[in-house]
């Protein structure tokens, strides 16, 4: 995808979506994970969202 269309796409939140991708993909070079959402709270007034994610390698 390019810029626009992660704009377009994703919204506020797509360039940061796009660093998450990023980050797991890095972490897969490590070996298998395990991906665990701690929590997840939508902010309307920000048209977003928080959320705390955790990763784990499988043994």
């Amino acid at each position: 995808m390019t810029e626009a269309d992660i704009r377009r796409d994703g919204g506020r939140g797509g360039q940061e979506v796009r660093s998450w991708i990023a980050a797991f993909a890095a972490l897969s070079e490590l070996g298998e994970y395990q991906m665990t959402t701690q929590v997840y709270e939508a902010i309307s007034e920000w048209i977003a969202g928080f959320g705390i994610v955790s990763a784990e390698l499988k043994n």
